[in-house]
């Protein structure tokens, strides 16, 4: 489920607009300590800061009224924490992390002001609800019907799985301890890369993650894009299979851009718009040069498939006139921006029946 959500949520942001301004957002003291409950070997990691978040217009005036919603879309785990302890997206819950392993283990770690006393009452009154207290004091809830475990770490804590021994290890963790993704310097430096921080941020340096990601938006525009030889990243360190000329196109450009990317993430920013940068990592410049080459080519071939259809006045075809595409050292990032006219332009647009 992850995954899918992740994938649709990812790639259509190839079709959005720009942002050039610099960031000097840095990764908080308490966020990185926060990262050492989670595993420490995830595919993906995402931070949300709703805190943040709630206090923009964006927020306010495009998000906010449909939060109900995505809570109950979660599989219901948010709704079980805000009949437990009064808190949610829209009030009391600030932060939330989350990360998953290809085995299947959920990790959720959310901050925020969470009502004990309601926690302790609901649990004898929801017979879903089960408890069971340890010799170090700490109270473990599991919720069956959710196939959901957590505790409260502290008061302004709760850590929460699908899985018990990922509730044990968190359990384990103390403040001092350098532990989960702090171990992982990988995925740290793609967490610490991000150009965005503050707002939300999602990030991934599994290689199959990666290639999936891809794999989905090739399938999705296989008719434009059956012939992906030209967006090949051609370097010394990355060498395709002796038989090419057997061999898919397509599955040796997967090949290619998985071994070449080493990490890939999605940050944004709200305010009064919404900025959002996907960045992709490499071992080196070139191979960050080449990749910023072959998405200003995409970007081209968008633009004149859409002029040779006489759909240029799209929504989406407005914004990608504003996108900028640049590399840095070893980064290759998509700036882009959705304003307040984006929207109104998306929301007013007749796609069946577009003007000719």
């Amino acid at each position: 489920m992850f995954r899918r959500f992740l994938i649709l949520l990812l790639f259509p942001l190839f079709l959005s607009g720009c942002s050039s301004e610099s960031s000097n957002e840095k990764l908080s003291a308490t966020v990185r300590q926060t990262l050492g409950l989670l595993q420490e070997n995830p595919q993906f990691v995402m931070y949300m800061s709703f805190k943040n978040m709630r206090q923009t217009d964006f927020w306010k005036t495009y998000v906010s009224d449909s939060i109900i919603k995505a809570e109950s879309d979660l599989g219901g785990m948010l709704s079980v924490f805000k009949n437990a302890t009064d808190a949610s997206i829209s009030n009391g819950l600030d932060e939330i992390y989350i990360s998953n392993s290809w085995e299947g283990e959920n990790s959720f770690v959310l901050r925020g002001s969470f009502n004990r006393d309601k926690l302790k009452s609901y649990a004898q009154t929801d017979t879903n609800l089960y408890k069971e207290t340890f010799d170090d004091g700490v109270t473990v809830y599991s919720h069956r019907e959710k196939n959901l475990f957590f505790f409260l770490k502290d008061n302004g804590t709760i850590c929460a799985s699908n899985f018990p021994s990922r509730i044990k290890e968190m359990r384990e963790v103390k403040d001092t301890s350098k532990s989960g993704i702090l171990k992982n310097p990988e995925v740290l430096t793609a967490i610490e890369n991000s150009y965005f921080k503050n707002s939300f941020w999602l990030v991934s340096t599994e290689p199959s993650f990666i290639r999936g990601i891809f794999s989905n938006f090739i399938d999705s525009k296989t008719k434009d894009f059956s012939d992906t030889s030209a967006f090949e990243i051609d370097t010394n360190k990355i060498k395709s299979s002796q038989q090419q000329d057997t061999v898919n196109k397509q599955e040796i450009f997967l090949k290619n851009i998985s071994k070449a990317i080493k990490s890939i993430s999605l940050s944004g920013k709200m305010s009064s718009d919404l900025k959002i940068t996907v960045q992709f990592g490499f071992p080196d410049e070139g191979n960050a040069q080449n990749f910023s080459k072959m998405l200003t080519g995409m970007i081209a071939l968008s633009k004149l498939a859409a002029s040779a259809t006489k759909s240029e006045n799209t929504p989406g075809l407005k914004i990608i006139e504003n996108m900028k595409i640049d590399y840095e050292n070893t980064q290759t990032r998509i700036f882009m921006e959705i304003s307040k006219d984006n929207i109104e332009a998306f929301r007013g647009y007749n796609f069946m029946n577009p003007p000719k």
